[in-house]
C-alpha cells in the first residue's frame, strides 16, 4: 500500500475561460487537503504554457505530463505511457461534459455539429479510462456534468463508466440522469465541482481596480453575461436575456444608489458585456455602471467577487466563485449550457436559480431585492450552503484517497 500514491490527474481544459482555468487548482488544492504527500501528475487537456506558469508558485511540486494517449493511429507518447505506468490512480477533474447529442428548446436532438459534439469529441473526455483499464489501474471522475447520450454513445459510456471505482457527477441531475441510463459503477454519486475549493488570490490586483472604478466593498453588484458568442444561445435569445439583465441593473441602482460592476467569465464575453449591457442604458444609469473591459484570471475575480454585496451570474462557473467566497448570487441561466446549474437546489439555494429563457424580470426582481433587504440573511445562507460542500467534498475525497492508497477498483459505498 503507498502511503504516498501517485495521482495522474486529467484536467487544464482551457485559458479564455476563468472557470475552466480554475477547475485545476480547486481541484489540486482538494488533493492537498485530504491526500497530503500525494505525487500528482497532471496531464493537461490543454497544453498552453501559461498553465504551469499559473500553477507553479501555488503548487511548485505538480509535474506536468504532455503527451498523445494513442489515438488518430499515433502511439502513445512515451512519457505519458511512463505516468500512467507509475501511478495509483487515474482521476478526471470536474469540467467537460459526458455527453453525445444535444436537446435544444423545442428542437430535436441533434448529433452533428459543436453543440451536439461530433462522435470523437464525445469519446474524447473517456479516451484515458480505456487506457487506465487496460492498464489496470483504476479510474474514476470527480464532479463531471453528464447531458445527453444518444444511442449508441449510452452503450459505449456505461461499457467503461461501469469499471470506474467511482463517478461522481457535479450535482444531482447529472447522478439520476445516469441511473436512469442503466450507469452502475461500484459507487456513483455526486460532488460539487472542485472549482467551489479554488483559493488563489490577487488582492492587491482587486485593490487597483477598485480604485479605478471608484467602488466600495459590500457596496456594488457584479453582473456577468453569457453572451452568443459562446454559441450557448442564438442572437435573439440574447438580447432577450440583455433585456432582463439591463432591466435588473436599472432596478438595482434605482434601489441602492449603487454602483454595478461588468464582468467576464471569458474572454468571449469581454466585448459583448460592454456592447449589450452597459452601452444601451439611459445615460443616468450609464454612468453607475462599471464595466471591466479586459480579460482577468480567476485569482483577481474571485478576490472582486469576495468584495460585492451581491452577484447576478449567467456564467455558473463564477457563480461558485462567488458563492464560495460568501457572496450572494443570483444566477439565471440558459439551460442550454447543460444540467450543471442544479447545483444550486442541491445546496438549498434553489430560489436563487432562473431559467432566464422563461423568466420576466419581474420574476428575478423579488429575489434581487431580497439580497438587498436582507443581506446578513442572504450570507447566512451561503454559508450553510458552503458547509454543505465542504463535507461532500471531504467525503468524496475520502473515497479518492481509499481508492489510491490502496491501488483498487473496491470501494467502500
Amino acid at each position: 500500500m503507498p502511503q504516498n500514491p501517485t495521482i495522474l490527474l486529467r484536467s487544464s481544459w482551457a485559458f479564455g475561460n476563468i472557470g475552466d482555468i480554475a477547475i485545476t487548482p480547486g481541484m489540486l488544492r482538494l488533493i492537498e487537503q485530504h491526500i497530503p504527500g500525494a505525487r500528482i501528475i497532471l496531464h493537461p487537456a490543454n497544453s498552453h504554457e501559461l498553465i504551469q506558469t499559473y500553477l507553479s508558485d501555488r503548487f511548485p511540486d505538480v509535474e506536468l505530463v504532455q503527451g498523445n494517449l494513442g489515438q488518430l493511429g499515433q502511439p502513445m507518447t512515451p512519457a505519458l505511457k511512463q505516468a500512467f505506468e507509475e501511478s495509483d490512480l487515474y482521476l478526471h477533474a470536474s469540467g467537460p461534459t459526458i455527453a453525445h447529442g444535444h436537446q435544444p428548446y423545442d428542437g430535436p436532438v441533434l448529433t452533428k455539429g459543436w453543440r451536439a459534439y461530433d462522435w470523437n469529441s464525445s469519446m474524447g473526455p473517456l479516451l484515458a479510462f480505456y487506457v487506465a483499464r487496460d492498464m489496470g489501474l483504476p479510474f474514476g471522475g470527480y464532479g463531471l456534468g453528464v447531458n445527453f447520450m444518444a444511442t449508441p454513445s449510452n452503450l459505449v459510456f456505461k461499457s467503461i463508466l461501469d469499471d470506474a471505482a467511482f463517478f461522481y457527477t457535479r450535482e444531482t441531475d447529472s447522478m439520476n440522469y445516469c441511473r436512469e441510463s442503466g450507469i452502475n459503477p461500484p459507487l456513483l454519486d455526486f460532488v460539487p465541482d472542485c472549482t467551489f475549493a479554488f483559493d488563489m488570490r490577487d488582492e492587491a490586483g482587486a485593490d487597483r481596480l477598485m480604485e479605478e472604478f471608484d467602488l466600495e466593498e459590500g457596496k456594488f453588484l457584479a453582473v456577468l453575461l453569457r453572451s452568443s458568442a459562446l454559441a450557448f444561445t442564438t442572437e435573439e435569445r440574447e438580447a432577450k436575456h440583455c433585456y432582463q439583465l439591463r432591466e435588473l441593473i436599472k432596478h438595482w441602482i434605482d434601489r441602492t444608489g449603487m454602483p454595478v460592476f461588468l464582468c467576464p467569465e471569458t474572454r468571449k464575453d469581454v466585448e459583448p458585456t460592454g456592447r449589450l449591457l452597459q452601452e444601451p442604458l439611459p445615460t443616468k444609469y450609464k454612468s453607475m455602471v462599471k464595466y471591466h473591459d479586459r480579460f482577468w484570471m480567476p485569482c483577481l475575480a474571485t478576490s472582486m467577487y469576495q468584495r460585492a454585496h451581491s452577484m447576478l451570474s449567467m456564467d455558473h462557473h463564477s457563480a461558485i466563485m462567488s458563492l464560495s467566497v460568501g457572496t450572494p448570487t443570483l444566477h439565471p441561466r440558459d439551460p442550454m449550457a447543460g444540467r450543471k446549474g442544479q447545483i444550486f437546489p442541491d445546496l438549498d439555494l434553489g430560489d436563487w436559480l432562473f431559467d432566464i429563457n422563461n423568466t420576466v424580470t419581474s420574476d428575478i426582481q423579488p429575489a434581487l431585492d431580497d439580497l438587498i433587504d436582507n443581506p446578513q440573511h442572504a450570507r447566512d445562507r451561503v454559508s450553510k450552503a458552503m458547509s454543505k460542500v465542504n463535507q461532500l467534498q471531504a467525503d468524496a475525497m475520502k473515497v479518492v484517497r481509499d481508492v489510491a492508497m490502496n491501488k483498487t477498483a473496491t470501494v467502500n459505498a
